[in-house]
């Protein structure tokens, strides 16, 4: 045995007996200290995306502003593309909740100004940067962020099919992606400004159509 780790037989009883008889706060820890480090993390990146940019941000920022070790993230996150992407999906479920005002022509109106905001905000438009750097759509558009947009999208059409506003088959799939693709297409993929007025004319050509259906 090393010098200076042995211990005498009555130390050792005097150290057992002193120890503490279970350690399960220590695991229970474990849970609690991964959810801080998501927050500091998602914080500060947030924070760096309003402040700098997405250009200007790096994981070592980030790390120094959390207070998380840059490994660390890395460990979590392999990119600064796949952090940024989780921290706009967050962030989309904030900024974007679903309308009810009573009538589904002003609930899609108000629906896809949130998404032009939203857009248009600094961690939006970090969200476009991010799917650029991959190659790939964007992360609202996919993932858990998709689903929960759809989910509660659904309850939005299924109330104005209730109301008669709507016929009951109405495909909600298909009416969102509808509503949602003349924004991405603008932004994605011919790079122009929002038009203010685009939400309530893509909902009126739209949602004509789809009334149209109610006629006998």
């Amino acid at each position: 045995m090393k010098p200076g780790y042995y211990l005498s037989s009555s130390l050792t009883s005097e150290r057992i007996a002193s120890t503490p008889t279970s350690t399960k706060p220590k695991r229970r820890r474990l849970g609690g200290r991964s959810a801080l480090v998501k927050a500091a993390v998602f914080q500060a990146t947030k924070e760096l995306l309003f402040t700098e940019g997405y250009n200007a941000l790096s994981i070592a920022e980030v790390g120094a502003h959390s207070g998380v070790h840059e490994t660390s993230i890395y460990r979590r996150w392999k990119s600064k593309e796949a952090l940024v992407s989780e921290v706009c999906i967050e962030y989309a479920r904030e900024a974007l909740p679903m309308p009810d005002t009573g009538a589904i022509r002003s609930d899609l109106i108000l629906l896809l100004y949130e998404i032009l905001a939203f857009l248009e905000s600094p961690v939006g438009e970090a969200m476009v940067q991010a799917g650029v750097a991959t190659l790939s759509v964007p992360a609202m558009m996919v993932g858990p962020y998709w689903s929960s947009l759809l989910e509660q999208f659904s309850e939005i059409i299924e109330q104005a099919v209730e109301r008669g506003e709507l016929p009951p088959n109405t495909d909600t799939l298909l009416l969102l992606k509808t509503l949602i693709g003349p924004l991405c297409v603008q932004v994605f993929l011919m790079h122009q400004p929002l038009d203010e007025t685009l939400p309530g004319r893509i909902v009126d050509l739209v949602l004509g159509e789809v009334q149209n259906r109610l006629s006998p």
